[in-house]
Parts: C-alpha cells; structure tokens; sequence
C-alpha cells in the first residue's frame, strides 16, 4: 500500500474529522496540505495537492479563490514577494516533479529538479 494514500473524505486533523462526522453542513470546509512561508524570500506559498486524475472539490473551489484575493492583498501590500499565490500541485509519488497550476495568477507550469525543489521551499523561480 502506498504510504501517502489517506481516504479523500478523511480530515487531516482529528478537529476536522469531528468537524466532518459531528457538525451540520451548513459550511465549506477544507484542509490544505500545505502553507509554506520563508521569511529570507518572503514567499507565501499555500498549496492543494492533487495527483494528476484529480480535481479539486466545489468546497476548494469556493475557498481557494478566497484565499487567492487575500495573498494578492499581502503583495499588493509589500507584505509578501511578487511569487506568492495558493497554488494547485498535481503530482504522484516519488514526488519528483509537478504540474503547478496558480489559483487565479500567472504561473502554470510543469516543474522538475532544482526548479521543482525551489518551488516546494519557497524560493525564487
């Protein structure tokens, strides 16, 4: 079995889960995979991943954008570099490259090596 495979409709949080099991849906609720900030770049990256047969669900579609405008406000603020955005990575173990897709930006690119390790730890591409 795969080491990195966790059922789609499970929380990534037991918060979440009791969220999920317990509360109304009265919401959208998503968990995001990962929020990278470095502070010697100032680069806020948040990121959904998908493997490459995936989309993303009507929740992250509601939310992502949102949280798009809200780091575009940071840049407009000089708050955080120009490359910061919430981004969709499509990829599959080994993990060794990724088709990176910017929620409402500039950047759609596929990504391998020193760029692809760049990018997983905020730095400049």
């Amino acid at each position: 079995m795969d080491d990195f495979v966790r059922d789609p409709n499970r929380s990534s949080s037991e918060f979440g889960q009791w969220i999920h099991e317990k509360l109304p849906r009265v919401m959208f609720a998503i968990d995001l995979d990962m929020v990278i900030y470095k502070k010697s770049t100032r680069i806020l990256r948040i990121i959904e991943e998908k493997r490459p047969h995936q989309c993303l669900k009507d929740s992250q579609q509601c939310i992502l954008p949102l949280l798009a405008k809200a780091v575009d406000s940071l840049k407009r603020e000089g708050m955080v570099h120009r490359q910061s955005g919430v981004f969709v990575v499509f990829t599959e173990p080994p993990f060794n490259s990724g088709r990176i897709e910017q929620i409402g930006g500039e950047y759609e690119m596929t990504l391998d090596g020193e760029r692809w390790r760049h990018f997983c730890i905020g730095e400049v591409l």
